[in-house]
């Protein structure tokens, strides 16, 4: 049963040039979120932005409020959908009203805020049955990218997302396939030989000349043959999704800089995420503004362990926005750590100061529903305990659910160790970034015979 409240602002002149001159505040801070004298979060900016977008929706308070009590009563989440192509490109996900039982209504446990550019939103999403469960992590680390400033920290990433899964990964509930490259040759065999409930595509946003040669935004790969950035145009990645055989991923997400900035009708940036929208892929999630490496790898992490639970796309990614909003995500914090208001809202709990939890954007041009059917019954097989054994042939033998970096070099020198290991090691060599260490081999490669633990590659000499 459909619980959909579309928005559909009417707004004056003077109440439209507030708004878009507080979310063009929004939008510096949240370009620079380090650089700001007081984190954006620590102040009433989001408030102010989240109240007028409130007026100009033109929502009960009291009403939205029971519709929610309701909502909840009948597990069935409310959605708010935005479909005003003039406001579209507003953010939002800052809705926010000051009763108790609302705030920030994209934080809402029952409460799913999404935009539609295409589809009727009434289409029963597909579900596919265990222990298939599949995501795909694909993730580009160009050569030719400042080593220092423009990596991605994939290895995050990759650390919190199999720590989140670690118990369904066990149950063989789930299986993460991590492609060995981030080429846009080896996500399309991916996706012709496996049927995956999502797709997570983890890298750079650049300007791209689509095949008609025009810019417009896309994503940055790798180039097969040489390892440095090829950009590839949303358009055309849309089109290689649309030319696929069987079933599409039910999710597309992108953790990206600047994937789903939805320009208005003048503008001439078209996102990836629309793009990918409106040609046909289910449910699209993009990062509206360039997000913090480690805010984007705990809200995948999030995600996606309740989408296996078997929540629908959106209440899944309600609760991990709220989550996110707590600033847990920010490294090296405790509870006690975590920074809260200052003045009278002081006494409310910590808070995400980089307001990070506000760039997610969702896309749905169905009635939504989860990924996974849990329902049909399946042969769950638990998954063998990864080996701790390197071999004495010279070779270092790696888990099926391990990866490498991303970089040939050092795969090379990683599966030709010329050397016998008797002691704890560092492998270290000034050819390498030191943000590059050998993803999973820095985990736990003991072995117990001899006492050996490969920790990776270091920079320094």
């Amino acid at each position: 049963m459909l619980n959909d409240i579309l928005i559909t602002p009417r707004v004056e002149s003077p109440r439209r040039e507030l708004i878009e001159r507080l979310a063009h505040q929004l939008e510096l801070a949240l370009d620079s979120p380090r650089g700001q004298s007081q984190p954006i979060g620590l102040t009433d900016l989001l408030e102010q932005l989240g109240a007028q977008l409130w007026d100009a929706a033109g929502l009960d308070p009291a009403k939205l409020a029971d519709d929610l009590d309701a909502a909840r009563d009948a597990q069935q989440p409310l959605r708010l959908v935005v479909t005003d192509p003039d406001t579209l490109a507003w953010p939002w996900e800052t809705l926010y009203h000051g009763d108790d039982r609302l705030q920030f209504l994209a934080q809402h446990p029952w409460c799913i805020l999404l935009r539609r550019l295409a589809g009727r939103g009434t289409n029963v999403p597909q579900a596919l049955p265990r222990p298939f469960r599949l995501l795909l992590l694909l993730v580009a680390s160009p050569e030719d990218l400042d080593a220092e400033r423009s990596r991605l920290d994939y290895e995050q990433e990759e650390e919190l997302l199999y720590t989140a899964l670690d118990r369904p990964l066990a149950r063989g509930e789930v299986v993460i396939d991590v492609a060995e490259d981030g080429c846009l040759e080896t996500l399309w065999d991916r996706l012709r030989r496996n049927q995956y409930h999502a797709v997570i595509l983890s890298m750079h946003g650049a300007t791209a000349c689509n095949a008609q040669q025009q810019a417009e935004w896309g994503l940055l790969f790798e180039d097969s043959r040489t390892g440095r950035a090829r950009p590839v145009a949303g358009s055309d990645l849309a089109a290689g999704f649309d030319e696929l055989p069987g079933t599409r991923p039910g999710l597309v997400m992108l953790s990206v800089c600047r994937t789903s900035r939805l320009e208005e009708n003048q503008g001439v940036i078209t996102s990836v995420a629309q793009r990918l929208h409106v040609g046909g892929i289910e449910r699209v999630l993009g990062m509206r503004l360039s997000v913090l490496d480690a805010a984007a790898a705990a809200l995948t992490a999030g995600l996606f362990e309740w989408l296996i639970a078997g929540l629908s796309v959106g209440r899944a990614l309600s609760l991990a926005r709220r989550e996110l909003a707590t600033g847990a995500w920010l490294a090296d914090k405790s509870a006690g750590d975590h920074p809260r208001r200052d003045g009278p809202d002081s006494g409310k709990p910590a808070v995400d100061p980089c307001a990070q939890w506000t760039l997610p954007v969702l896309l749905d041009r169905t009635a939504d529903g989860p990924l996974v059917d849990l329902q049909r019954q399946v042969d769950l097989r638990p998954v063998a305990a990864l080996p701790e054994r390197i071999s004495g042939d010279g070779s270092l033998a790696m888990p099926q659910r391990a990866t490498c970096e991303r970089n040939p070099q050092v795969r090379v020198l990683g599966f030709r160790a010329p050397f016998e290991l008797d002691r704890l090691y560092t492998l270290v060599d000034a050819a390498f970034p030191r943000h590059e260490p050998l993803a999973l081999l820095r985990q736990a490669w003991a072995v117990r015979e001899n006492g050996v633990r490969l920790t990776g590659f270091n920079s320094g000499r």
